[in-house]
């Protein structure tokens, strides 16, 4: 079958209805070519048209480097064996730029972070790693083998009386140690090949540049192969865009690592982090490739925790993360305490919910709400444990010396009014009030009623009984939702009012997600920032480990973010469940004592610290999903999203 240009735009124009998205971060575009029904020879034209990933170690000199390492990648490479077979002329007459592929075939001995950054003193060049995890139970399989073989050639010399060759003995013993590793510990195995692609504008530039490059790799007794008839595979590999030469794998076996050591040969994995669909993660600053992340799929939610300063661009990430939630049709909902959210909310056409402590409306505790099925729990129970937190929270106190009048109160308002946990048909019948508790307290003359009730005189009979004036519940039924809250660390403020409205904020949400799980209904996710100001209350505390570690279980997920390691890592932080239950962790740049705190919890291999320390002022942050590799991502936006999306700390 012949293929022309009017076949290939019918068929792309068939997979993407407008091929101009292949310029947005929206697109997977490896993965979309990858699926195009075109022969693979087709297919490898259509990558060259690829914008060529920017060196992720050096600078591009000037725009003529940069214009001829673009039409190196979208003009058809051709071989040219009259002069050389250790090299690619590749581009136009114009622009014609010649380019050597290397694969390194024997490792330094001891290999540690960054080892191989110094080949950026060879400019141009381009280092890239490519990773393939092996099935655990197949590794013993595959090298048995091989294993053999290498101890039947060390026996044979040793029999011979002959000292058995140093780069078998040491292959031997590489093995030997990393099947032990993988068969005895959590460490993951990998095959990889390490690619080192070079280019000059005249074939005597090249040569010195591959010269150099194996000079300097000899200082550690490193080699490679030259690849002399696989230079335009080589050169695919070298592109990180996915097309994989399996041909090139099948000829030159890769080297076998477990997961520690790779973490120490480069950090920043290639082609592992993304799922090629999803949510937008950011860009890699490896090869500016977009880290897409199916959060839906799969058993549960999976939560998300950020950490960072102010100015480190974490809240721009945030609502980022928020836009890209919404383009997926999941419904979000801030918990705001800046009020840096307010614009942005109107800006889109969300629902701005104004729950500040001087604002005279509140969501009432003792509502009860409606069960959806039997599957709910009771909700007669639920407004129980809400009132118990409440004042729990109002009075400071979680001492059962206090909560046993408060329970006392609420038994007598349902008795009262006639509710019965166990007769549903009474549970709804009037409406409650907190006001009406209050007075059921006053109404107890016993020591621990009155010392609760001068705990919380205040906020029904003093300065702050505004904080429960009219009773309004919250209108959940946008699908962007921003909920304002006080500071409690503002000046001026009832930092235990601030704290109870929130909680009640969020119990209305938490409510609103079990019911819409239980009908089949939405996806929600939690935004909830400024952790450190959430967490000065042992009850809020508890509640908010509560809905984050369950939350994975219902229709949502939960995004934390604070700038304070302490709140997350350490025998004592108070998140530590949500960080630790958290499937993607995000860190942004932070002062020296939190990055003091963030290195001695031992929870961020010490290249991440340094990565973290040097970001100041770039807007990167570390990201880590699941058990995969730790990568050096950035979002990239547009000057429209970076006006949406401004805050406080970020200015370009």
């Amino acid at each position: 079958m012949s293929w022309d240009i009017v076949t290939i735009v019918k068929s792309l124009t068939k997979w993407i209805p407008n091929p101009l998205n292949l310029l947005t971060k929206s697109w997977d575009v490896t993965g979309i070519v990858h699926k195009l029904p075109l022969p693979k020879e087709v297919k490898e034209h259509l990558f060259r048209l690829i914008p060529l990933p920017v060196n992720p170690y050096v600078t591009v000199k000037n725009a003529l480097e940069a214009q001829m390492l673009r039409d190196a990648a979208r003009v058809a490479k051709q071989l040219d064996e009259t002069s050389s077979t250790m090299h690619l002329k590749l581009g136009t007459e114009e622009g014609v730029v010649f380019t050597s592929t290397l694969l390194i075939k024997r490792y330094p001995k001891n290999v540690c972070f960054g080892h191989f950054r110094k080949l950026a003193s060879i400019p141009p060049v381009r280092c890239k790693v490519e990773i393939h995890p092996i099935v655990k139970s197949m590794v013993s399989k595959a090298n048995e083998h091989k294993l053999n073989r290498l101890n039947h050639d060390i026996q044979d010399s040793v029999r011979n009386r002959q000292i058995p060759d140093s780069e078998i003995v040491k292959a031997h013993e590489s093995l030997s140690k990393m099947l032990n590793e993988v068969e005895y510990t959590d460490n993951l195995p990998f095959e990889i090949w390490m690619f080192i692609t070079t280019w000059g504008s005249s074939i005597q530039a090249l040569k010195s540049n591959v010269r150099d490059i194996k000079n300097l790799l000899a200082e550690d007794k490193a080699k490679v192969n030259n690849l002399y008839f696989e230079q335009v595979e080589g050169f695919q590999a070298g592109l990180s865009l996915g097309l994989t030469p399996e041909v090139l794998y099948k000829d030159y076996p890769g080297r076998y690592v477990t997961s520690d050591p790779l973490s120490y040969l480069n950090l920043y994995v290639n082609g592992t982090i993304t799922d090629g669909k999803g949510i937008y993660f950011g860009n890699s600053t490896r090869n500016l490739s977009s880290i897409l992340l199916d959060l839906l799929n799969g058993q549960g939610g999976k939560n998300i925790s950020l950490l960072g300063t102010t100015g480190s661009g974490k809240s721009a990430a945030l609502k980022c993360l928020g836009q890209s939630f919404l383009e997926h049709g999941l419904r979000v909902i801030y918990f705001d305490m800046n009020g840096e959210y307010y614009a942005w909310c109107k800006r889109i056409g969300g629902a701005y919910l104004d729950q500040r402590s001087e604002i005279g409306t509140y969501i009432e505790p003792m509502m009860i709400y409606p069960q959806v099925s039997e599957l709910d729990g009771n909700p007669v129970d639920a407004m129980i444990a809400r009132v118990t937190r409440t004042i729990a929270i109002l009075a400071d106190t979680n001492q059962e010396y206090h909560l046993v009048p408060c329970d006392q109160a609420i038994a007598k308002v349902l008795e009262t009014n006639g509710i019965d946990r166990e007769k549903p048909d009474t549970w709804y019948v009037k409406s409650l009030k907190i006001t009406d508790w209050y007075q059921a307290l006053c109404a107890i003359h016993t020591p621990e009623a009155q010392d609760l009730r001068t705990r919380i005189h205040r906020y029904f009979e003093g300065s702050q009984r505004h904080l429960f004036g009219k009773s309004e519940p919250l209108n959940l039924d946008s699908q962007m939702i921003v909920i304002r809250l006080s500071n409690p660390e503002e000046e001026g403020e009832d930092p235990r009012a601030s704290l109870v409205k929130m909680t009640l904020a969020l119990d209305t949400v938490w409510a609103s997600v079990k019911r819409d799980k239980l009908k089949g209904d939405r996806f929600t996710v939690l935004f909830l920032d400024e952790l450190q100001r959430s967490i000065r209350n042992a009850e809020v505390v508890k509640f908010l480990n509560t809905v984050a570690t369950s939350i994975r279980h219902q229709n949502g997920l939960v995004v934390t973010g604070t700038n304070r390691a302490s709140v997350y890592l350490g025998d004592q932080a108070p998140a530590q469940s949500i960080w630790s239950n958290s499937y993607i962790k995000m860190i942004f740049w932070i002062e020296d004592t939190e990055l003091a705190l963030l290195k001695e919890s031992k929870a961020v291999p010490e290249p991440v610290i340094n990565a973290i320390q040097d970001s100041f002022g770039h807007y990167t942050f570390m990201l880590k999903v699941a058990d995969r590799p730790w990568e050096q991502a950035t979002f990239h936006l547009s000057q429209m999203e970076l006006e949406l999306y401004r805050t406080k700390g970020l200015s370009d």
